[in-house]
């Protein structure tokens, strides 16, 4: 995974998250034993299909700044650039669409220059089972 890097779709454009992002959960996606279910407010779905259904996508990484409150800025930014992604990749690999996301910030300690984050994605479609392309994720 040396030099592989996870790039945002944002409307601003393909951008980089930080080189310290790596994958946090590597799972077989859980088949709904479900025969509908709701997502967001108004669409159901009905699952008696027996597709998988969207689990969450989730990574891990670290920050480093020269101060807390640069610290604190670099936070923000990358903030707002999680929150404005549509979708996202990894080198050579497919773009998964997102319908949500959340990310949090740890300080390794007061007045730490450094943050561990991890961000939690919910794509927006489940992988197919049938396809034969495992890169998906």
């Amino acid at each position: 995974m040396s030099g592989e890097w996870f790039w945002l779709h944002t409307p601003e454009g393909r951008l980089a998250m930080p080189g310290t992002t790596r994958p946090s959960i590597h799972g077989v996606p859980a088949i709904s034993s479900n025969l509908v279910r709701a997502r967001g407010y108004t669409r159901i779905h009905d699952l008696a299909d027996g597709l998988p259904d969207p689990v969450p996508i989730i990574w891990t990484g670290f920050i480093k700044a020269d101060s807390e409150a640069a610290l604190a800025l670099a936070e923000r930014e990358l903030r707002k650039l999680i929150n404005s992604a549509t979708a996202f990749d990894r080198d050579d690999r497919k773009v998964t669409t997102v319908q949500g996301r959340s990310v949090q910030f740890v300080p390794d300690s007061d007045g730490s220059n450094r943050a561990t984050f991890t961000v939690t994605w919910i794509p927006l479609n489940v992988p197919d089972p049938d396809d034969e392309d495992e890169s998906e994720w």
